[in-house]
């Protein structure tokens, strides 16, 4: 593969890798991951145009109020039978990540910080919904 096929992150630019989902709603999937993992979780699916940033997922597109759905985990990384503290420390590790005050440096990449960190708290609302 050419460096001009590679796509870069969305949130750094640095070039992506492709790697494999270990766990999670897409184990064993194929996706582009920042290569700077873990600083900057920046991904984008294979079918998408390399070229192109990768397009936000929406938590509130769920098919019924207050259900979480199988995107709800894949944002939090965990599996749909996660137990409650999975879920848990998944979303502290995740919000440990994205806080916004670990980016200060960066306007660009605060501003992506703040939009994901909104992401995995609303998620993680739609997942607790249902305990």
């Amino acid at each position: 593969m050419t460096e001009e096929t590679i796509p870069r992150c969305p949130y750094c630019d640095s070039p992506m890798e492709l790697r494999t989902a270990r766990r999670g709603f897409n184990k064993g999937g194929q996706f582009w991951g920042c290569s700077r993992f873990p600083e900057c979780r920046g991904t984008q699916d294979l079918s998408e145009d390399p070229t192109s940033s990768t397009s936000e997922r929406n938590p509130e597109s769920s098919p019924a109020d207050g259900e979480a759905t199988a995107q709800h985990y894949s944002i939090l990384d965990v599996d749909p039978t996660a137990s409650p503290e999975e879920i848990k420390h998944s979303y502290r590790t995740l919000v440990k990540v994205w806080h916004p005050d670990r980016h200060r440096h960066d306007p660009v990449v605060l501003a992506k910080a703040q939009e994901k960190l909104k992401t995995i708290n609303l998620a993680y609302e739609k997942i607790k919904e249902g305990w």
